[in-house]
């Protein structure tokens, strides 16, 4: 797993230097069809001590909005750090939050991106959470709670998407090139 993930983050171009980031999108496919584009990513960006993973729910297990609600989450050789103040400010500020185990035991948004995180930064601490159906303003309460707690800290927002893969390439493309300005503006 280690070599893997020193193979993906070897095929950046090591002349452009890494540099601090308020979010990144990254794709959760499995490593062998987006290994390099989430390996290329990170090693462009300095990786924050504390990184909140917001990812879509898949499955029809557990509530519809989770944050993790464990310690601690296992990887393959090793462990990272809940980042559990965060997660009780956000439950706090968020009445559609809860902590379920149940929701994110079969997700695999966060799951594919944290060793790539605990390979960047050996003390990183993560805060895994799960959205599934929600109304735009519902989506506003989120973001607004989120940049709050983003304001107060040094913390790398990543937004685990695979983004549209089921439409013609056009609409695909229209609908990312959406997304990524949003992104970059800040909206």
């Amino acid at each position: 797993m280690v070599q893997d993930i020193v193979r993906y983050r070897s095929a950046a171009d090591p002349d452009v230097p890494a540099r601090r980031c308020r979010a990144v999108m990254l794709p959760h496919a499995s490593w062998r069809y987006c290994g390099t584009t989430i390996g290329k990513t990170l090693s462009r960006i300095v990786v924050p001590s504390t990184v909140i993973v917001i990812g879509p729910r898949h499955t029809p297990w557990g509530a519809q909005w989770s944050i993790a609600p464990h310690q601690r989450w296992q990887i393959p050789g090793a462990e990272l750090p809940v980042a559990t103040d965060l997660r009780l400010r956000l439950l706090e500020r968020v009445d559609r939050f809860c902590a379920d185990a149940r929701t994110h035991q079969f997700e695999h948004g966060a799951e594919v991106l944290l060793p790539f995180f605990q390979q960047a930064r050996g003390d990183v601490r993560v805060l895994p959470i799960v959205i599934g159906a929600a109304r735009f303003e519902q989506l506003e309460e989120v973001g607004d709670a989120l940049a709050a707690i983003a304001a107060s800290s040094q913390i790398l927002m990543v937004i685990s998407s695979d983004m549209n893969h089921f439409a013609p390439e056009p609409e695909n493309s229209r609908l990312d090139q959406l997304a990524l300005e949003a992104m970059t503006t800040a909206d």
